[in-house]
């Protein structure tokens, strides 16, 4: 769970390890998302745009379409309820399993 918590609050503080992210403090060399191939690997790219994590994503589809809200960051990332199926949401994807895990 403190896992979990980790990434949604790095989500919020824009300082999640994506590679947009990593190659701005020089971790990796391309922002290219390793799951699709798109050039630039972001948030909002992680979060609502990646179709390899299309169906991770319906979750949060769903709560978004029962909350009359449209699903953006702005709701993602502000919407305390949310919190819970976002922190789902990493863990389903396993963009941020660390090798040997």
């Amino acid at each position: 769970m403190r896992e979990a918590a980790s990434r949604v609050m790095q989500l919020r503080l824009m300082h999640i390890p994506l590679n947009s992210y990593l190659t701005q403090i020089q971790k990796v060399n391309s922002t290219r998302c390793p799951a699709c191939g798109v050039d630039k690997e972001n948030i909002e790219h992680y979060l609502l745009r990646c179709p390899s994590y299309a169906h991770e994503r319906w979750p949060l589809v769903q709560l978004a379409s029962k909350k009359q809200k449209p699903l953006t960051l702005r709701t993602l990332l502000g919407d305390p309820s949310f919190v819970l199926p976002l922190a789902a949401y990493t863990h389903a994807t396993e963009r941020f399993k660390q090798p040997g895990e």
